[in-house]
């Protein structure tokens, strides 16, 4: 972990944090497309 968040940097864990949760929703949203996916995608636009 620290190795990591060395090499990302202080934003980075952030955006991994944001790209994690993107593909929670979305592997939960894509088969349902319950309207999930819709949230979560400006969010990780924004992040990277």
């Amino acid at each position: 972990m620290e190795r990591r968040v060395s090499i990302i940097g202080k934003g980075g864990v952030a955006s991994l944090a944001a790209v994690a949760l993107f593909a929670l929703f979305a592997a939960l949203a894509i088969p349902e497309r319950d309207g999930f996916l819709a949230p979560p995608l400006p969010e990780v636009a924004l992040a990277q």
